[in-house]
C-alpha cells in the first residue's frame, strides 16, 4: 500500500539525516540502519491516526464491520421525541465524513439486525428519501426511512469507503512527518543516526514540541461528528 500524506524522504529531510560524506541522506532499502520500507510503514500508521483523530481523510480509505448502536431514548417512538419524526426517519451518525457514495453492492454494506440475522440493506433494500434508507454522504449520516433494526446494541454493521480529496493540505503533511519523526526519535536503534543538535533542544524536547504542534494541527482539521445519542 502506497503512502499519501508524506514521503519517506520528507521525514529524512525533516530530521536532517546525513550520510558518511556529510550530504543529506537519500533514503532507500539499502540503508543499513533504517530503510524506506520501515519509514513507509510508520507513515501508514500515522495516516491511520490522523484519519481517526480528524474524522477526515485525504485519501481513499475503507473500513469493515464497523459496529453501531441504534439510538434509543425513553420517550417517543424508537427513541425519538416526536411521533412524526419517528415515523419518517431515524438517523445514525457514522464515525467518518466524506463517505464515498453511492454505496455499491458487495463493496459497501449496511448490515442491519432483523430478528435473527444481519440483512444487507445495500443489496436487499432500496435507497431513497421515500424508500427504505438513504445516506448523507458528505456529513456521514445514515437515515432509516421505512425499515429499522430490531435491537439497539450492535444493531448495524457498516462496511464503507471514505475520503475523496486529492490534495493533502500542507499542515496535514507536516503533522504526518512529525508523527513519524517522533516514532523514529523514540526508538533507540534509530536515534543514534540523528544529529542531537546543540544544548538548547534534546531529543525529548524535540518530541514534546512536535507532539504539541501535531495536536494543534489535528484539532484544527477535526471534523464535527453529529451525535444522536440520548
Amino acid at each position: 500500500m502506497s503512502v499519501t500524506y508524506c514521503e519517506a524522504q520528507d521525514v529524512i529531510n525533516f530530521l536532517r539525516v546525513k550520510d558518511d560524506d556529510g550530504q543529506r541522506l537519500i533514503i532507500d532499502d539499502s540503508n543499513e540502519h533504517i530503510t524506506k520500507t520501515e519509514i513507509e510503514a510508520l507513515i501508514l500508521e500515522a495516516e491511520d491516526y490522523i484519519d481517526d483523530q480528524t474524522h477526515h481523510a485525504w485519501r481513499s480509505t475503507s473500513v469493515a464491520d464497523e459496529m453501531y448502536n441504534f439510538p434509543y431514548m425513553r420517550w417517543g417512538y424508537h427513541g425519538y421525541r416526536y411521533p412524526l419524526t419517528a415515523i419518517l426517519e431515524k438517523p445514525i451518525s457514522l464515525k467518518q465524513r466524506n463517505i464515498r457514495g453511492p454505496f455499491v453492492a458487495d463493496t459497501d454494506k449496511i448490515e442491519v439486525w432483523e430478528g435473527s440475522a444481519y440483512v444487507d440493506y445495500v443489496k436487499n433494500k432500496t435507497e431513497g428519501r421515500a424508500s427504505d434508507w438513504w445516506c448523507d454522504y458528505e456529513q456521514g449520516i445514515l437515515y432509516f426511512v421505512s425499515s429499522y433494526p430490531s435491537r439497539y446494541v450492535n444493531a448495524v454493521k457498516m462496511t464503507y469507503r471514505y475520503g475523496y480529496e486529492t490534495t493533502v493540505p500542507r499542515d496535514i503533511k507536516k503533522a504526518c512527518i512529525m508523527l513519524v519523526a517522533t516514532d523514529i526519535l523514540s526508538t533507540e536503534g534509530f536515534s543514534v543516526l540523528l544529529p542531537q543538535g546543540g544544548t538548547e533542544y534534546s531529543f525529548r524536547d524535540k518530541i514534546s514540541l512536535w507532539e504539541a504542534q501535531t495536536d494543534k494541527i489535528l484539532k484544527k482539521q477535526e471534523n464535527f461528528i453529529f451525535s444522536f445519542a440520548p
